[in-house]
């Protein structure tokens, strides 16, 4: 089947704020795009998550474990740079997670628990 509906291209600044979610570039045990740093990862016993927000506003992290489950989630301040999490309670393997502010997700991605 086609679908014959018109669709409605977005705008240029929405397209690329869009795109941009999903260029997460890998580098060594970092997890970085779009102002926020995701490390070490793997991860053991200690998870540092920068972010850097240049409109001052909230995010949340999001914590999933592979049925889509949430495990854990935790604001991050838009006054504080680096958040550490510590023993996030979790049994190793391999996870999800996502941050997310008002419009959406910022980053998403794979992290790995190893103790």
């Amino acid at each position: 089947l086609i679908n014959t509906e018109t669709c409605t291209p977005l705008p240029k600044k929405e397209f690329e704020r869009r795109a941009n979610v999903f260029e997460t570039i890998k580098n060594g045990s970092e997890l970085t795009a779009n102002g926020v740093k995701l490390y070490p990862n793997p991860a053991q016993e200690k998870l540092y998550i920068e972010f850097e927000n240049e409109e001052n506003e909230s995010a949340e992290f999001v914590l999933y474990d592979i049925t889509g489950k949430i495990i854990f989630e935790i604001s991050l301040k838009s006054n504080t740079k680096t958040t550490e999490l510590n023993n996030l309670g979790v049994v190793n393997g391999i996870y999800f997670y996502r941050i997310l502010n008002k419009d959406g997700v910022i980053q998403q991605g794979k992290l790995n628990i190893i103790k």
